[in-house]
């Protein structure tokens, strides 16, 4: 793709933010498109926090499903086939695949799947 279609591409979408996110758009829209130079050492900084943000939240979300369904979320990482650990564990994806739109494979890999 080239230069003037990304450009395009972005400015069609900075007409849908808000000016007070414009800031963090560019600096996520840095991260996400793909060029050749390497990242700098605040757009590092930014991943890093947007990996443990997910990882954060990720954990949250399975202390609450694992509360509810009244297991330990150890369990989840484990390869039983248990009606309660399963059926927690299929609640845990739709939620997190549906709130974050993390690929499933990642998802898999993950809880060892």
């Amino acid at each position: 793709m080239n230069t003037r279609a990304i450009r395009a591409i972005k400015n069609e979408i900075i007409d849908m933010i808000p000016p007070t996110h414009y800031k963090r758009f560019n600096q996520l829209w840095e991260l996400v498109v793909p060029n050749s130079k390497q990242l700098s050492s605040e757009q590092e900084e930014i991943k890093k926090e947007i990996t443990n943000e997910r990882d954060k939240f990720w954990l949250c979300v399975e202390d609450k499903v694992c509360s509810q369904m009244g297991i330990n979320s150890v369990e989840l990482y484990n390869k039983t086939r248990v009606r309660e650990v399963t059926q927690s564990r299929q609640i845990l994806w739709w939620i997190i695949y549906n709130t974050s739109r993390v690929s499933l494979q990642a998802l898999g890999k993950r809880y060892y799947k």
